[in-house]
């Protein structure tokens, strides 16, 4: 094994979030890197100039609050333009770069941290939207409340 020394330094600071960082990915097709945070908001950044290009915030249920400590995951889909945002009681497939809503759920039952859902899908790397989809909707015919806004 070999070590080699590096210098860390701050590159640029990208400003959108107001709460806490919680989940990053990378589109190397789109070249942006799509941030979530504990302030339930999505962001998506071009990697070029790292201007901040789309902003949205997830639907929080009606009479719900979100909590403040709830971390929001983002990963995408294989073919890199589709992506999927997990918080506290939902699950949503975003179309990049815009982040079009393409399908949500809400009020679903979720494991108590976000990243342990990606688990149950194949182990994060390998979640695909079929996937996801195949779940929820067994998960619907079992007779657990999910409703699908579309």
């Amino acid at each position: 094994m070999s070590l080699y020394p590096f210098l860390v330094r701050v590159k640029i600071k990208l400003k959108g979030h107001h709460k806490r960082i919680t989940g990053l990915a990378f589109s190397d097709v789109l070249n942006v890197l799509v941030s979530s945070g504990a302030d339930s908001q999505l962001c998506i950044w071009s990697t070029d100039g790292w201007e901040k290009q789309t902003t949205r915030q997830l639907q929080i249920p009606a009479g719900r609050a979100a909590a403040p400590l709830a971390d929001t995951r983002v990963q995408f889909h294989q073919d890199q333009t589709h992506l999927i945002a997990v918080h506290e009681t939902q699950i949503a497939i975003y179309e990049a770069p815009k982040l079009e809503c393409l399908k949500q759920i809400l009020e679903l039952y979720m494991p108590r941290h976000p990243s342990a859902f990606l688990d149950i899908m194949g182990k994060e790397s390998k979640i695909t939207k079929e996937d996801v989809i195949g779940l929820l909707k067994e998960m619907q015919e079992n007779g657990q409340r999910i409703f699908w806004n579309s």
